[in-house]
């Protein structure tokens, strides 16, 4: 499984190339990986769908909170390549090549996309640096039944991603909801 070599965060969109985030993320020790020369993708990030895999999804707190009547369509998805940990009362998701995420594909309703992303960038603690407690990141994600699709996913970020590969806190089933 290969990633989209396009890492975004909130604000301002940047090309990196000869990141692969099985092998290193955004601001993790070594040096960061050369960057594209020339403007970046764009000032405003693409309406993706977004892929949520726990306090975000349909029927748990966040999704009440931030979600709830912003979206036109919730389904069921998976994201493969990637390994569910629990974390301090939310989960977190990490590159693995064994591993996949269950979750839900959200479609924020156009008038309350930028709104929405805002305000998930704010909860998730993304930040345009990469060090926050997690990153937004365009990924594969497949809808049940349906085809892979581009989507926002927010992955750990640096710190948690190393603490988790130090000590696993592993949920084996990959859904947040089903340990």
């Amino acid at each position: 499984m290969l990633y989209d070599s396009r890492v975004i965060r909130p604000h301002r969109a940047r090309v990196r190339q000869g990141f692969h985030p099985l092998d290193r993320l955004p601001g993790e020790s070594g040096s960061p990986p050369p960057r594209q020369k020339g403007p970046p993708l764009s000032d405003r990030p693409p309406d993706l769908p977004l892929f949520v895999y726990g306090t975000l999804r349909p029927g748990l707190r966040n999704h009440a909170r931030f979600l709830a009547g912003r979206c036109e369509r919730a389904r069921p998805a998976v994201l493969a390549g990637t390994a569910l940990h629990d974390g301090p009362g939310y989960p977190f998701a990490v590159p693995d090549p064994a591993h996949r995420v269950h979750g839900d594909l959200l479609a924020p309703r156009p008038e309350e996309y930028a709104g929405v992303l805002a305000a998930l960038d704010r909860l998730e603690g993304c930040h345009p640096d990469g060090s926050g407690l997690y990153i937004r990141i365009e990924l594969p994600v497949t809808p049940a039944g349906g085809d892979p699709v581009s989507a926002w996913v927010y992955l750990a970020g640096p710190a948690w991603t190393a603490r988790l590969r130090t000590t696993p806190a592993l949920i084996p089933s990959g859904d947040w909801t089903q340990p």
